[in-house]
């Protein structure tokens, strides 16, 4: 990933049935939904008729770094930052990407 993520970031988590937007708890990519501002994850959320959600607030890489763990854990191969209120667009940046400039800024 050649551009640098801007932090925060709020990423969601689909919680139960109705709040799934693809394959599983993720989108049809295998990624979870990242939004950079409160605006965007507004949006998103309201264009869905029900569900659970898990929003996390990442403000640091400390943060970051967490939040990858935890994805690759459940799963997911990637974040889509900034898709639209339908799932389709944004930016995807895979888990790996995430790590290193997680791990760059603690470290540099």
């Amino acid at each position: 990933m050649n551009m640098k993520l801007r932090l925060p970031l709020w990423a969601v988590i689909p919680r139960n049935a109705a709040s799934k937007h693809g394959s599983g708890a993720y989108d049809s990519r295998g990624q979870a939904l990242a939004f950079s501002s409160t605006d965007k994850l507004i949006t998103f959320m309201e264009s869905r008729a029900a569900g659970q959600w898990k929003v996390t607030l990442v403000g640091d890489c400390d943060e970051l770094v967490i939040l990858v763990a935890d994805l690759h854990c459940d799963g997911a191969t990637g974040l889509c930052i900034d898709p639209s209120p339908g799932g389709s667009g944004g930016m995807d940046v895979p888990l790996a990407s995430l790590l290193q400039q997680g791990t760059s800024r603690m470290t540099g």
